[in-house]
């Protein structure tokens, strides 16, 4: 990415974004109109009557007519009237300058601004997931299409649907794969005293590709609804619970409540370390300004940063206990067989790689002049044996309502070829939507390939109705006329290995 270093005087005075959650930026009064600056001072953007406003100070006033010395008037000279009037414009104009421009836009004072608003930022957005905890949604319509590309290869589809917080669901998919397109159907309802829902699926458009690969009888297939029963679902996840340790049923998932409590308690930990530059508790030290960047529109300081080793492990240690204290804890227990949070997600050995480590390790770090946030932090991989590589964590709020977030990766693999992957989520806090995009490219001796997906789900208090299509075949039913019932029952010696004790 190419830089552009410049002094930060020449940086534009950053405008206040407009947004209810993120911490606005530091607002500079517009400059009016003033005299030229005097030789020797410094030029660019001025507030020429900051610090006087600041200070409840009324602006000065130079008299043209006279001054009075004992009880007799005299006419000032025009000289000595020009050169009053310039002392006091260029005390004015650098005055206004040091404390209204400058010294907000130096390089250190843009990275402590962009650190502390990142995590009051983080605070807002913690505060608006637990407002949604309450909101009482009971469905949510959700729709997105996936493209994939590639020398041997490609196919596209397009998807929509709803879906309820009682299991009742309904989808539908077009599909294109080489120019043989097809049709998806998906229907799920859930009866009141069952645990899992009664699923139904329908495929059409797929006996041309059938027939093409001697399947000529499974073309009965096509358009036919198939159900899988809620029994044969209960059977099939009973089997999973008794395999899995701790005897948890694997469809079970923490609840909002669990992890809004881990989001909130594990922020308070970031606040202190991440977010912070307190020199007694930040990890972020020994920031290196690099200069200015300039990226889709946006004015960006780029910064070398080191870390505080000390700091690191007791900020590691502190989200460690923070998990611990959570209720998503409870969930780990009975997830993991009994473990805690931080000993199933191996915490131990993050303090010990810390510990073992020399401490020099820097990354990038770049803070958005206009917004005063940090826009994204890269990580560079430099043991050559993985082939290099950077992990990239962004975000690109400008302003409104809708705060985007990145994950992106950059390596190779084994053999050198290139290989790239964003993940991108956009919340909405006004319409609550939620969109996520995947986009990602490989590399190898046949040619580059290519994928990119993206859904968007929005939340809705309106429940949906969900009917049983007509004419439906169990996949008991249909496996049985394949010659392939023992398929359909979970004891049996067919049964995938998954799901055998």
């Amino acid at each position: 990415m190419p830089e552009d270093s410049q002094t930060p005087s020449s940086a534009p005075v950053p405008p206040t974004p407009p947004t209810p959650f993120m911490p606005p930026a530091p607002e500079v009064p517009a400059p009016s109109p003033t005299p030229s600056p005097a030789p020797g001072m410094p030029t660019g953007p001025m507030v020429s009557s900051m610090p006087f406003q600041a200070s409840g100070f009324a602006q000065p006033v130079v008299s043209t007519h006279s001054v009075v010395t004992g009880s007799r008037p005299r006419m000032m000279k025009k000289p000595m009237m020009v050169a009053g009037i310039a002392v006091v414009a260029a005390l004015l104009i650098g005055g206004g300058f040091v404390f209204g421009f400058y010294l907000p836009n130096t390089p250190e004072n843009v990275y402590s601004a962009g650190i502390e608003n990142t995590g009051k930022a983080f605070d807002a957005l913690v505060s608006y997931s637990k407002s949604q905890q309450n909101a009482d949604y009971k469905s949510a319509d959700f729709d997105g299409t996936m493209k994939v590309a590639s020398p041997s290869a490609s196919f596209d589809f397009n998807l929509n649907g709803s879906t309820d917080t009682n299991g009742n669901a309904t989808a539908g998919i077009n599909l294109d794969v080489m120019s043989n397109k097809a049709t998806a159907n998906f229907r799920s309802i859930h009866a009141a005293g069952n645990t899992n829902p009664d699923m139904y699926f329908q495929l059409s458009g797929i006996k041309n590709y059938l027939d093409s690969n001697g399947l000529n009888s499974l073309d009965n297939l096509d358009g036919q609804w198939i159900l899988v029963d809620h029994t044969l679902i209960d059977s099939y996840t009973s089997q999973l619970k008794d395999v899995t340790p701790g005897g948890v049923n694997p469809a079970t998932v923490p609840s909002y409540a669990q992890i809004q409590d881990a989001e909130t308690k594990v922020q308070t930990v970031n606040r202190q370390y991440l977010f912070s530059t307190n020199a007694s508790t930040a990890v972020p030290a020994n920031e290196k300004y690099l200069g200015q960047t300039h990226e889709s529109g946006r004015t960006l300081n780029h910064y070398k940063v080191g870390y505080n080793k000390d700091h690191l492990n007791t900020y590691i240690q502190s989200v460690a206990n923070a998990l611990d204290a959570s209720q998503l804890n409870d969930w780990s227990k009975k997830a993991n067989g009994g473990k805690s949070l931080s000993d199933a997600m191996q915490f131990s050995q993050l303090e010990s790689d810390i510990k073992s480590s020399k401490g020099d390790y820097t990354f990038d770090l770049w803070v958005d002049t206009g917004t005063r946030l940090v826009s994204k932090v890269t990580f560079t991989d430099t043991n050559p044996a993985d082939n290099g590589g950077t992990f990239t964590v962004g975000q690109g709020y400008t302003g409104g309502d809708e705060y985007p977030f990145t994950l992106s990766a950059s390596t190779k693999d084994a053999s050198g070829n290139p290989q790239q992957f964003t993940v991108g989520t956009t919340v909405n806090t006004k319409t609550n939507k939620v969109s996520m995009t995947v986009d990602g490219a490989t590399q190898d001796a046949t040619g580059k390939t290519t994928i990119s997906f993206s859904l968007n789900a929005t939340p809705s208090k309106q429940t949906i109705s969900v009917t049983a299509p007509a004419g439906a075949k169990s996949v008991t039913q249909i496996l049985n006329e394949l010659g392939l019932g023992g398929l359909a029952s979970p004891n049996s010696a067919n049964t995938p290995l998954i799901f055998q004790q």
